[in-house]
């Protein structure tokens, strides 16, 4: 991505061809990295075809769409439509490269669940740019008078902090909020705006109470469970059981989740499945 936004922009001088080199090594130097595995290229073809042609990956909660239905897609919603309220209202325009990052990062945010927070990570300083000279911008765009002096202000003060940073090299706000954010998190402080306090284990989404039931139940024969809850079951059983499946799903191969799919919906796998293994609990 970086390497295409590199092709794209202008001027095309010297440093322009030498991001180019620099970026074009990267590359390279990654592609030839991920074939350092006992498989070589035939891990990607085995990924490639659980991703990509299997539709497996509706089995996957982190690799869904976000449902913009959930309190948890917020965030991205109002990250898209700041987004689009910026680049229409911004003085500022930004140049192809830092565009492309952020239309190819959303687009992958929009995909999967998973990619959400690169592309935040991704989208916060493009956006960042686009609120420089942003109060003029308001102030002519919808006729605000000087009752608003207060956010003229305040953006002056916020350029000022911005030019000591990247004086000092430093990036001392992000340092001093993150130091407060740990301080309130370790001091048990909850701030539910900024999402402190509020993380914890959703009763309505994961088993709890059956697990507990599981973890006095006396056998320890085989288990059936429902795959994106594996990861819980091995975190939280005691004693350990051994799971039938769980999200990693690239170890297990495409012909096991094809017949565990089958089974969930009583298809001819579950006889199978339950003539091989002996399941003697069903989560």
């Amino acid at each position: 991505c970086s390497l295409l936004g590199q092709l794209l922009s202008v001027p095309r001088d010297s440093t322009w061809r030498q991001r180019v080199k620099g970026f074009g090594l990267v590359l390279v130097v990654s592609v030839v990295a991920t074939l350092v595995n006992p498989y070589g290229w035939k891990l990607h073809a085995h990924l490639g075809d659980l991703l990509f042609s299997s539709g497996l990956r509706d089995l996957i909660d982190e690799w869904r769409a976000p449902d913009f239905q959930a309190a948890e897609s917020r965030p991205l919603e109002a990250l898209l439509l700041l987004s689009i309220g910026l680049l229409a209202v911004g003085r500022r325009r930004i140049s192809i490269f830092p565009l492309l990052h952020l239309v190819v990062w959303v687009h992958f945010g929009l995909l999967a669940v998973r990619q959400v927070a690169f592309a935040a990570v991704v989208a916060v300083p493009v956006l960042g740019e686009l609120t420089f000279d942003l109060w003029p911008a308001l102030r002519d765009q919808f006729g605000l008078g000087s009752r608003f002096r207060w956010v003229e202000e305040f953006g002056r003060r916020a350029s000022e902090w911005a030019a000591i940073e990247r004086a000092a090299r430093w990036p001392i706000w992000t340092i001093v909020f993150s130091t407060l954010t740990v301080l309130l998190t370790a001091l048990g402080i909850s701030v539910p705006a900024l999402g402190l306090g509020s993380a914890r284990f959703s009763t309505t989404r994961w088993p709890a109470a059956a697990i507990e039931r599981l973890n006095s139940e006396p056998t320890d024969g085989p288990l059936f469970n429902d795959l994106n809850w594996g990861g819980y079951l091995i975190l939280h059983t005691d004693p350990p059981r051994a799971v039938f499946t769980d999200d990693r799903f690239e170890l297990y191969g495409r012909d096991f989740l094809e017949k565990y799919l089958d089974a969930l919906q009583y298809g001819p796998a579950w006889n199978e499945l339950l003539e091989r293994y002996h399941f003697e609990l069903v989560l």
